[in-house]
């Protein structure tokens, strides 16, 4: 067997089930192991600030979903977390807790060295985040994103346990983005933007994966649909809570409350499409 090859199909199909496929590749950069030169551009959708920060739902999917929250909508996970902390008590109040979504943050990068890439999209977490807004808070380093006097950031990336480490330093001395007028406009013009490089599921489909998960079945499982033959919002089933014998499943009264938080709200959802994770 080419194992090299085995490893990049393999690489292809990972980055295809995130909901990408080759625009992952093209809107997205993560460093590899060992030193990257990035220069961290302006964003074309918020002058003042680079970083876009997203919240995505992690527990009850096998992806991550993209909260509904971040385009201003009803989110059915933000509802039950609310409904739980309302009915207080330690499960619940852990339950709503583990049901938190999580942030991550996107900032629009030039590679040094791959500048025909185009501007790509780093994906950051709180840490990372922090040290990239300290950088700019020190008075001797200032606006690295400034396309005429701004700083190259290098990035080191090594192995680690469990995980690989990333760390970053600011380049000595300050540097135009590019020596060349048209391609600095380019840049600053074109760039992906971040909450659409992501599928918005509808909340019906949100609200029967975490019916799934408050029933106890693995993450990645939705909850029946029952169709219609009108043109109304398909319902989510009415199921019995699955046996308590595995574990992580949560107590009998939660999943009564969630149906009784959900039961009437047959016309609050968008419709469903598919099940794919983006």
């Amino acid at each position: 067997m080419d194992l090299n090859a085995i490893k990049a199909k393999l690489n292809q199909l990972n980055q295809e089930s995130q909901g990408g496929g080759n625009d992952f590749a093209k809107n997205f950069w993560t460093p590899p192991i060992g030193k990257s030169t990035i220069r961290i551009v302006p964003s074309a959708y918020d002058k003042d600030n680079p970083f876009t920060e997203l919240l995505f739902h992690t527990v009850f999917s096998k992806y991550p979903i993209l909260a509904l929250t971040n385009f201003g909508k009803k989110d059915p996970v933000q509802e039950f977390r609310q409904m739980l902390q309302n009915m207080g008590g330690k499960e619940n109040w852990s339950l709503s807790g583990k049901l938190t979504p999580r942030a991550n943050y996107y900032v629009p990068v030039i590679v040094r060295g791959e500048e025909d890439k185009g501007v790509r999209l780093w994906r950051v977490g709180i840490t990372m985040y922090k040290a990239l807004l300290q950088l700019a808070a020190d008075e001797d380093v200032g606006d690295y994103t400034d396309v005429a006097e701004g700083r190259d950031i290098k990035v080191t990336k090594v192995e680690g346990n469990p995980y690989p480490e990333t760390s970053i330093m600011p380049a000595m001395n300050k540097t135009p983005l590019s020596t060349d007028p048209k391609q600095v406009e380019e840049w600053l013009k074109n760039q992906p933007e971040p909450i659409r490089c992501f599928r918005e599921q509808s909340y019906d489909q949100i609200k029967a994966q975490l019916q799934a998960f408050v029933q106890g079945k693995p993450a990645g499982v939705t909850a029946e649909v029952q169709t219609t033959t009108t043109e109304e919002t398909p319902k989510v089933a009415e199921q019995k809570p699955a046996p308590q014998p595995k574990a992580k499943a949560p107590a009998k009264s939660v999943t009564q409350k969630f149906d009784d938080l959900f039961k009437d709200d047959d016309q609050g959802g968008e419709g469903s499409e598919d099940d794919l994770p983006f």
